[in-house]
């Protein structure tokens, strides 16, 4: 459970801020030509998150986050049009995270907010590919079935196609940081390298933030690293 709790609450303290979330989601669409079909009809300057008011339900978890963006258009009646992204992190391929999602999806977009259109993106910074366009959301029924689809449009954003490593320096410091970690913590070698680096950041953060900062990613970092030394 402490390792669970770690590796959610992780990465809900980075992501949680949407200004941070807006930044990794640029990031991640120079590579990702869904996501940056998506981003181009939002502004993600309008980006908010949906409090844990109204997303505090059954299918909740502590590493969950959910926002709404307003559409990006000079008609102010479109303009004010909002989309629903639900963002989840995964370290490893998991069979049951569709109806997750699905679950999650209803519980706060289709109930709470007014039904609006959704897209759940998975981060993802495992190293067996995840090939969830495989996934259907019936699988144990007859073929038939599988032809029905989710609720919402679904992107897998692998950590290690959002930056290069030359590029640390120009990203925020809790983002770069962040980063480095999920990419890395299977790679014990590369972790070294690159941590480093991107701790130097952190001092344009005031102290006391980056300590703190510095302290979760060690949490971070450490039961997953022994898990995967481990295996």
């Amino acid at each position: 459970m402490t390792q669970k709790f770690s590796h959610d609450s992780y990465v809900r303290s980075v992501l949680k801020d949407p200004v941070r979330t807006a930044e990794l989601l640029r990031l991640a669409s120079r590579k990702n030509s869904n996501l940056a079909q998506f981003l181009a009809t939002v502004n993600l300057d309008t980006l908010q998150e949906i409090s844990e008011a109204f997303s505090d339900t059954a299918t909740h978890g502590a590493g969950d986050l959910a926002f709404t963006v307003k559409i990006a258009s000079d008609e102010p009646k479109q303009a004010e049009l909002l989309v629903g992204i639900i963002e989840e992190h995964k370290s490893y391929p998991e069979a049951g995270i569709i109806p997750q999602l699905v679950k999650y999806w209803f519980q706060i977009m289709f109930r709470n907010q007014k039904n609006i259109p959704t897209v759940a993106i998975v981060l993802y910074n495992g190293k067996d590919p995840y090939r969830i366009e495989k996934e259907v959301m019936y699988p144990n029924y007859p073929e038939y079935y599988h032809k029905i689809g989710l609720p919402f449009l679904l992107e897998i954003v692998d950590v290690s196609d959002i930056f290069e490593d030359e590029e640390i320096p120009q990203i925020s410091p809790k983002i770069a940081l962040a980063l480095v970690a999920l990419k890395y913590v299977f790679n014990g070698e590369k972790l070294k390298k690159y941590l480093k680096p991107a701790m130097a950041g952190l001092t344009s953060l005031p102290r006391e933030e980056a300590e703190d900062f510095l302290t979760q990613t060690f949490i971070y970092l450490t039961p997953m690293a022994s898990a995967a030394a481990a295996r």
